[in-house]
């Protein structure tokens, strides 16, 4: 097969195989990457070939993604899955770059804090006998002392 007419259909088979042949990767790993480059083929036209993809393609469809409402990770990740793509078909000298050389995509930042009890002498933060001296929210415990 010529390099130069290489589909982005057969570039997408041949890099899951040939990438993870030599990088060991969980199952679930290998099934992200391959959902998310079907997800990103789905997007891009019919025709599109693995030279063919600009800069654009990746800030429509990742711009496309937040509209549809995938979390600020989910995103990274699916870029993630694309990012080391792309990569694999630079070194392999098929392309010369890759799209995502030189764009910067901006998303939110996903700080969620971790959702967990916190006890105090073996009563949880929420038991009304500890509200009278800890104020308790959502994300945080404040002592009563300090307001």
């Amino acid at each position: 097969m010529h390099r130069q007419r290489l589909t982005l259909d057969q570039s997408i088979a041949q890099f899951l195989a040939g990438y993870f042949a030599t990088h060991e990767r969980s199952p679930k790993t290998v099934t992200a990457y391959t959902l998310d480059l079907r997800q990103f083929r789905a997007f891009v036209p019919k025709r599109a070939t693995l030279r063919s993809l600009r800069p654009e393609h990746i800030e429509k469809w990742s711009a496309q993604l937040k509209t549809d409402g995938y979390a600020t990770a989910s995103i990274r990740r699916k870029l993630a899955s694309v990012r080391s793509f792309f990569a694999y078909w630079v070194r392999k000298r098929v392309i010369p770059y890759s799209p995502l050389s030189g764009i910067k995509i901006e998303l939110a930042a996903s700080r969620v804090l971790p959702n967990f009890l916190v006890k105090l002498g073996g009563r949880h933060a929420s038991d009304r006998s500890c509200q009278s001296f800890w104020k308790v929210t959502e994300r945080h415990l404040i002592p009563r002392a300090t307001l």
